[in-house]
């Protein structure tokens, strides 16, 4: 349990990166080399500073499958791709552990239907503070020991059994050959916990032999999910002590642990069950192929993955052709791949094999037991004792919550607006839901099919297309619904978001298999926001309720429409109270919402949560292209404008400009139809007008940033810099440059303003106007007015700068259409 050293770390780290890089040449194309030497500058950063670094989660994916790839002992490595990881580094205690681990189970038996599935708990950090699956596999049967020498159940778990014994676990009052053991855990190297599986989760198998009726009064059975949990897994430098890790069982592994002399030891009941004569010498031989054949007819019979060793072994030669072909070699342990029987009868006994080690790699550790300090019964101190009460408290709390329903809201925005209003869904929901909201870029979509209740909302960008950071998020969904596996590498598709609306023909015609629909178990809602100038309005969300359909999840309501020319509010508190109600029925909850109760409808902010902080170090730089990319996440360009030129007569009402920039030398690669942003700057005049009316504390050129603070902010509470803006920054370049105060302001900020207004008259009109009705319609439609504009017209408001700081959404760039394949843009 000792962490490598900086020095160990980073040539295994270097190693690592450029294999993860190496794989990812044909998506990032001539980029790789560039991208991999800043993803190592990072690294090696990390190191110095911390003496390790954290993965991301595609590394993490990658790591785990070359780990699987490389592993010599493993005959079923052909689908090394298709291992699901399932990322559990953001747990912390052992209850957290455990409903990974039952989510785990789940999840990988899937009903039978088994999925190749890893957990991967936090990494080694510090000596002996691992994190560790006390148990060898998260599902193993228990073995009793009695005073003649004797063993009721599994004699290889014996020693684990007393273990848990010795934690606490008492054993049914009518033992078994086949109890579950509880699942032991350690987090952080802390005391182990058990905690017993529900047996629900635990999907067993009995074992019958077609042609011997009498082989069922053995009651014989096994469970169907093999999951390793004693391995560690080794990545670029990186150790995980804790990684349950399943894939399906081979039918002679089954057959080995209930004949072997050293397991259950069965070959002789099961030899007088079909009548052999015990005396003979090959009865062994042929009680181990009838047991063998009663195995794998049981789980084809019950619809359980397995596979036999002769099918196991041709997929195995397969995958080393395939590997001597792409990588010189595959690293294979002869003794385990050949089957424990009928070995020379398989193609791999009269196969060569070399045995070597290649990183990322699964490697054995010792049981955890044999070095942990078990506590004494000697009395504890009544602090100590008050203390684990509290813990075990604060756990029970925990597991509370986690127990409610997990509601995911996901966001795809270009302005800002399609994030607030998922953090209002999220207030909202939070009265029953355990809600969390991703934005759809940074969400990992290998949770997808584990989601109980998805709520979407997003807008729409240019002509039907999903905003940037929503556009990997539809192309996964149109994958899976094309039958890609996740993790397994896509063809490059030209198709547009914007064509995919309607549902498959095969769901109009209802001739969809259920098998194939892996959101089966998903409750899904969406949300569009849209403007109705536009012909594909709200496009990109219909995209998404339409595939979330094609593939098998339940729509609680009707997709939702906000149009921002008119009622985008009410239609969205409508739609968000209609939702809410609907997910509170189907899951059997009380929705505890009177009938006028708008709560949680509201935006979030004190002034006491928020400060401007003065900055001296480090110096401004002014690099504006940097700062645009920092605020944005996007590749900014800075072409040179060479002409500007008003294309109607000087009378005219109209304005349309023509500007022609030169790209020469900015390598910014581009097709027809697609839309070049420009990123505008608000008029100098009226920012400094507006600095004028706000509460500042201090001169709007001094560089500075946003800072927050969660609960009540005191002398010792910690304050974090905001990072929706560049750090430094001064506010008269935060108002020009990076924040929107041209477009009117949604009732939602006019219901905030109202806390802000001094005078009654003005109070009551902004309250009207924040109802979102036909007032407010009709007030933006003839005024259309900015936000110097509602300061002008509300004089009693009083604003501090944190609050615009905070809530004004950015400043988007203004998108324009690439026609052919001129060098110029207009």
């Amino acid at each position: 349990a000792q962490p490598r050293t900086s020095e160990e770390v980073w040539p295994l780290a270097k190693d690592f990166i450029r294999q993860y890089y190496e794989s990812k040449t044909t998506a990032l194309g001539e980029r790789w080399e560039e991208a991999m030497k800043a993803r190592l500058a990072a690294i090696k950063r990390e190191i110095e500073v911390k003496g390790h670094y954290e993965l991301t989660y595609e590394e993490l994916v990658f790591g785990a499958r070359t780990a699987w790839r490389n592993a010599p002992r493993c005959v079923n490595r052909i689908i090394w791709r298709q291992l699901e990881v399932l990322d559990a580094r953001n747990v912390t205690t052992t209850l957290e552990m455990f409903d990974a681990l039952c989510h785990h189970i789940k999840y990988g038996t899937n009903g039978g239907n088994m999925r190749s599935t890893i957990t991967v708990f936090q990494h080694r950090t510090r000596p002996n503070a691992d994190y560790r699956v006390w148990n060898s596999q998260l599902i193993r049967y228990a073995g009793y020991r009695h005073e003649d020498g004797s063993i009721l159940g599994d004699p290889a778990n014996a020693d684990f059994t007393e273990i848990c014994t010795k934690l606490g676990w008492t054993p049914p009052t009518c033992k078994t050959e086949f109890d579950i053991l509880p699942l032991v855990l350690q987090a952080a190297g802390g005391e182990p916990q058990w905690y017993e599986i529900p047996t629900e989760l635990v999907l067993e198998v009995p074992i019958s032999h077609p042609d011997y009726p009498d082989f069922d009064d053995l009651n014989l059975k096994w469970y169907a999910l093999p999951a390793v949990s004693s391995l560690c897994l080794d990545i670029g430098g990186i150790e995980f002590p804790a990684i349950p890790f399943n894939g399906w069982y081979m039918g002679t592994e089954i057959g080995r642990n209930l004949g072997d002399c050293n397991r259950y030891n069965l070959l002789k009941p099961i030899a007088l069950k079909l009548g052999l004569n015990i005396n003979s010498k090959f009865w062994k031989d042929k009680a181990l192929i009838e047991l063998n054949f009663a195995i794998i007819h049981s789980y084809q019979k019950c619809n359980v993955s397995i596979v036999d060793h002769h099918s196991a072994t041709e997929s195995f030669m397969t995958h080393l052709k395939n590997e001597t072909l792409t990588r010189g070699g595959c690293p294979a342990d002869w003794v385990w791949i050949v089957p424990p029987f009928s070995g020379s009868l398989c193609p791999v006994f009269h196969q060569e094999m070399l045995l070597y080690h290649l990183s990322p790699s699964y490697e054995y550790q010792d049981d955890p037991w044999k070095h942990h300090t078990f506590r004494t019964s000697s009395k504890c101190h009544k602090f100590k004792t008050v203390a684990e009460m509290v813990r075990q408290t604060a756990e029970m709390f925990h597991h509370v919550y986690q127990k409610r329903v997990k509601a995911t809201i996901l966001y795809a925005t270009e302005t800002g607006h399609s994030r607030n209003y998922a953090d209002i869904v999220k207030q909202f929901f939070e009265r029953n839901f355990a809600s969390q909201v991703h934005c759809m870029e940074s969400y990992n979509k290998a949770s997808l099919e584990q989601e109980q209740l998805l709520i979407v909302v997003t807008s729409t960008f240019g002509s039907g297309d999903p905003p940037a950071n929503g556009e990997s998020f539809g192309r996964y969904l149109l994958g899976l619904r094309n039958g890609v596996r996740p993790g397994v590498m896509q063809p490059q598709c030209k198709k547009r978001m914007s064509t995919i609306v309607a549902p498959s023909l095969q769901l109009m015609n209802g001739k969809v298999n259920e098998a194939t629909r892996p959101l089966s178990q998903v409750k899904y809602a969406v949300f569009g926001l849209g403007s109705r100038t536009y012909p594909n309005f709200c496009t990109f969300a219909h995209t998404c309720d339409n595939l979330l359909k094609d593939l098998g999840a339940e729509q609680i309501c009707l997709c939702g429409e906000g149009n921002e020319l008119c009622g985008q509010e009410e239609s969205f508190q409508f739609w968000l109270r209609q939702c809410y109600l609907r997910a509170c029925e189907i899951y059997k909850l009380d929705p505890r919402l009177d009938k006028n109760d708008d709560s949680g409808l509201e935006p979030g902010y004190s002034k006491e949560r928020f400060r401007i902080q003065a900055i001296n170090e480090p110096p401004m730089t002014n690099d504006i292209q940097e700062d645009l990319k920092c605020v944005h996440g996007r590749k900014i360009f800075t072409p040179v404008v060479k002409s500007r030129t008003k294309l109607q007569a000087p009378t005219s009402e109209r304005s349309t400009i023509l500007v022609c920039l030169d790209i020469t030398g900015l390598h910014m690669p581009y097709e027809p139809g697609d839309h070049v942003g420009v990123y505008p700057q608000n008029n100098a005049k009226m920012v400094t007008k507006l600095l004028e009316q706000l509460t500042l504390p201090l001169d709007p050129d001094l560089p500075m940033c946003l800072q927050s603070c969660s609960g009540s902010p005191s002398a010792d509470k910690k304050w974090v810099s905001e990072k929706r803006l560049p750090i430094p920054v001064t506010l008269r370049e935060a108002f020009t440059l990076f924040l929107d105060i041209n477009t009117p302001p949604t009732p939602q900020f006019l219901k905030l303003l109202t806390k802000h207004a001094t005078d009654e008259t003005d109070q009551t009109e902004l309250e009207e106007l924040a109802k979102g009705g036909d007032v407010y319609e009709d007030w933006k439609y003839e005024c259309f007015p900015n936000l110097l504009d509602v300061f002008n017209q509300f004089h009693s408001l009083k604003i501090d700068a944190t609050l615009l700081l905070h809530h004004l959404p950015l400043l988007q760039c203004v998108c324009v259409h690439v026609h052919g394949g001129v060098r110029h843009v207009v």
